[in-house]
Parts: C-alpha cells; sequence; structure tokens
C-alpha cells in the first residue's frame, strides 16, 4: 500500500511538473500575442491614414502599390472585386472594426495571460507540496475561475460596445466549451477545499 502510494504521489508531481511547464510557455505566448495586437490596434490607424485609395490605384503616400487596368486587372492577378474590396476597406468602417477586433483580442490574450499564470503556480506548488490540499492552491483555484470569467466576459462586453458604436458585426462569442471549462474549475475549487479541510481534520 505505501508502494503505491509513493508510486501515485511520484507520478502526480511529474504531471504537474509537466503542466507548468506547458502553462508557463503558454503563458509567455499569450503575452506575445497581447503585445502584438497592441501593438497592431496602435498602428493600424496611423498606417491606412498613409494609404490613398484612387479611381484605378492605390498608394502608400508617394509609393504606388497597385494600379488597375482597363481589362480591371492588376499586374499581381488581383481584380476589380478585390480592388473595391480594399478600397472599401481602407476608406469605410473597417478600419473601425479592424482596431475594434484586434483590441478584443488584446483583452482576450491577457486574460488567457492570467488564466496560465495561475495554472502554472497552483502546479508548480502540488509538484513541491506533499499534498495539493493546501489554502493557498483553494486561492489560486479561484483566481483561475475569476481570470476564465474576465476572458469570458469582457471580450464579450467590449464587442457588444463596438457593434454598438460603430454599427458592425465583430461576431466574437464565447461557446459551450468554455461554460464546461468554467463548472470544471468551479467544481474543482470545491474538491479542493474538501479535501483541504480534510486535511486540517
Amino acid at each position: 500500500m505505501k508502494k503505491n502510494e509513493d508510486l501515485n504521489q511520484k507520478n502526480l508531481k511529474g504531471i504537474s511538473k509537466a503542466i507548468a511547464i506547458i502553462s508557463k510557455i503558454l503563458e509567455v505566448c499569450m503575452i506575445i500575442g497581447a503585445s502584438a495586437c497592441l501593438v497592431a490596434t496602435i498602428a493600424i490607424p496611423f498606417i491606412l491614414k498613409n494609404i490613398k485609395v484612387g479611381e484605378t490605384d492605390i498608394s502608400y503616400g508617394k509609393i504606388k502599390i497597385a494600379e488597375i487596368s482597363k481589362d480591371t486587372l492588376l499586374d499581381n492577378g488581383i481584380d476589380e472585386s478585390k480592388f473595391t474590396y480594399i478600397k472599401d476597406f481602407i476608406t469605410g468602417n473597417r478600419v473601425f472594426e479592424l482596431c475594434a477586433y484586434t483590441f478584443i483580442c488584446v483583452v482576450a490574450l491577457v486574460g488567457l495571460a492570467f488564466f496560465f499564470h495561475y495554472l502554472y503556480k497552483l502546479f508548480k506548488n502540488i509538484s513541491k507540496e506533499d499534498t495539493p490540499f493546501t489554502e493557498e492552491n483553494v486561492n489560486l483555484i479561484t483566481k483561475l475561475l475569476i481570470a476564465l470569467i474576465g476572458y469570458i466576459a469582457l471580450p464579450t462586453i467590449l464587442a457588444w460596445i463596438a457593434e454598438i458604436i460603430g454599427n458592425i458585426d465583430i461576431n466574437y462569442s464565447w461557446g459551450l466549451k468554455d461554460i464546461m471549462l468554467l463548472l470544471v474549475i468551479f467544481a474543482s475549487r470545491h474538491i479542493f477545499a474538501y479535501g483541504c479541510s480534510l486535511e486540517k481534520k
């Protein structure tokens, strides 16, 4: 029996270390992604401001990017329909739509970064401690829950606001898998809290 307990604890610590490492990698990826999206949100209006769309050409400052010929084909193969779409994108309401979407991605990725940060700390604790049922781990699971709620709720609210202000359709929404994950973490918190109370007894 003692041998099985030692083996189970060893396996738990090994799996916990692996999850902690993966969580840290994902946290860094989310931070990089959020930073890139934030830069894009700030840069897009300035970049598109210098792009001029004429009746037959697109230019960036004084540099001509593309020119549409009489047979409606550009040298690089873009036809008139694509040219019209690009023109509408640059001169129309789609600039706001793109900036709104990239900013919403920033918020979502920041929420995920916090989620993976707390997940890393939780499994790092589990890999080092004799028991996973501690008050600190219960608090970390609570923070996991808050981070996940933020990841789901904040981008959705921002998308609704952007759609109302800009009269656009961002189509950002959460799904059943997000709700299921939320419920699993919520249940895990109660399981850990119960285990923690048993450890005290």
